[in-house]
């Protein structure tokens, strides 16, 4: 799972450029690391916790990462470079 948190990280850092091209690019990286990391840790959660509560156990990491992408976004925002200029 790190081998995807890590190009994730730069891919939202990469976010602040001002090109178009780069922007796409590190929105279709997001994109890939967080359904990688989505599927993974649901496998992982079922593996680690069994099959007892594992609509409870599923929800909270597949909750948590979009949640903190817009935390993120959030927090970032103010930083952000328009492409109008």
């Amino acid at each position: 799972m790190a081998a995807f948190v890590a190009p994730m990280v730069e891919a939202y850092f990469l976010l602040l450029s001002p090109t178009t091209a780069v922007l796409y690019m590190s929105s279709a990286i997001v994109d890939v690391c967080t359904e990688t990391i989505t599927s993974i840790s649901v496998a992982t959660t079922t593996d680690l916790f069994g099959t007892k509560n594992l609509g409870v156990n599923r929800n909270i990491p597949v909750t948590n990462i979009p949640i903190g992408s817009v935390i993120f976004g959030y927090v970032m925002e103010p930083n952000s470079v328009s492409l109008d200029d």
